[in-house]
């Protein structure tokens, strides 16, 4: 009795490592799958959308307009053509 609880315990011991293991590599799956969604989004906000679209979501406010250059235009020198005046990022 003794000797099957044992091989009992074991098996479960086995069975939780073989899932955690399960477990992590799910996570990291996930983890991976949430990064390229991310850079799909940033590439339609950046590349992907009509001019239009993107004065009438960042170019309300300077403020939203440096923001979304800094996402699209990191390197600076773009004219960004949002409210009366375009606003050329540095």
């Amino acid at each position: 009795m003794i000797r099957l609880l044992s091989i009992a315990c074991l098996a479960l011991v086995l069975t939780a490592c073989a899932s955690t293991e399960d477990m992590q590599n799910m996570a990291q799956e996930a983890a991976k799958v949430a990064d390229k969604a991310l850079e799909a989004a940033e590439w339609y906000m950046c590349k992907g959308s009509t001019v239009g679209a993107i004065q009438r979501r960042y170019g309300r406010t300077k403020a939203k307009a440096d923001a979304w250059a800094a996402l699209c235009v990191p390197d600076g020198g773009f004219v960004v053509p949002f409210g009366p005046e375009p606003v050329v990022v540095q």
